[in-house]
């Protein structure tokens, strides 16, 4: 199990360090989400109590990184926080393309 816990930390590392504004990241927002509910499917949600710390993206610090954190033993909880990055990265990657072309408009309502 060490190989597969050390690849689930890998992608929550991406998942929640400052993100590229990128279709890699939405990627690896993608996968660690697949892979939360996997974890899920496996383990009795009662049983699962790995603490899951997230800054709060409405304080007044940076997006994404405010100075106020919550950590909850709670996958859904970090499902919840892993959607809202993905859906905030895909409106972030949309506001970055160039809508005066087609190609930019494809990239834009990709998601």
């Amino acid at each position: 199990y060490t190989d597969a816990l050390s690849e689930l930390h890998r992608l929550r590392q991406l998942s929640v360090r400052n993100i590229d504004k990128t279709e890699a990241s939405l990627e690896n927002l993608g996968k660690y989400y697949d892979q939360l509910t996997f974890l899920e499917q496996k383990i009795p949600t009662q049983e699962l109590n790995v603490p899951f710390k997230w800054k709060d993206a409405f304080d007044r610090g940076s997006i994404f990184g405010g100075r106020i954190s919550l950590t909850v033993a709670s996958v859904a909880y970090e499902k919840v926080c892993v959607l809202f990055n993905y859906a905030a990265l895909c409106t972030q990657i949309a506001e970055g393309a160039n809508l005066d072309s087609e190609e930019g408009l494809q990239k834009a309502n990709k998601k």
